[in-house]
């Protein structure tokens, strides 16, 4: 019995009026506290215009079992925008059909875009990675997926890395 009177002590009882407060508040925020935000939402939408132009896409067949690898090559002027860089590839992801391994990768301009001899063993000549600014690696084996996103690119800044997960 006194252990029971103990938890009591911290046993609140809310009034009318902070129930109606909490509940105009869940309300105002369920209906779209977002909307007055510059910030995207959180889901892609096929309708919206991205900053990204697709340059070319190379493939690479696995001798293991003859699948490809895949990667994708667009420009993404900087400043790079990550939030709107997360919800592109979201939505490109959507339209993959194949590739085992995908990789998609951001330049700055389009004549600084090349394919690395080897797709998976990505660049390695600061000639390029100064000119990269985005990267998305997607894993369809095992649904590995990362966003890496460079404030001035890949070479001179560090990365900033998010797992891309679908709603």
């Amino acid at each position: 019995m006194e252990q029971r009177n103990r938890n009591l002590k911290y046993y609140h009882v809310f009034t009318k009026g902070q129930i109606r407060s909490f509940i105009v508040a869940l309300l105002v925020l369920s209906m779209g506290f977002n909307s007055c935000s510059s910030e995207p939402e959180n889901t892609p939408n096929e309708s919206v215009k991205y900053p990204y132009t697709f340059l070319s896409v190379q493939k690479e067949i696995r001798e293991l079992d003859g699948k490809a690898n895949v990667m994708r090559l667009y420009v993404a002027k900087p400043p790079v925008n990550f939030d709107s860089l997360k919800l592109f590839c979201l939505q490109e992801k959507r339209n993959w059909e194949d590739g085992v391994v995908n990789l998609v990768v951001f330049f700055d301009n389009e004549k600084n875009a090349v394919f690395p001899p080897n797709i998976t063993g990505g660049y390695v000549e600061a000639s390029t990675l100064k000119h990269v600014m985005a990267e998305y690696q997607y894993m369809s084996f095992n649904g590995w997926r990362k966003l890496t996103c460079y404030e001035k690119n890949e070479y001179e800044s560090v990365a900033n890395q998010i797992d891309l997960r679908d709603n």
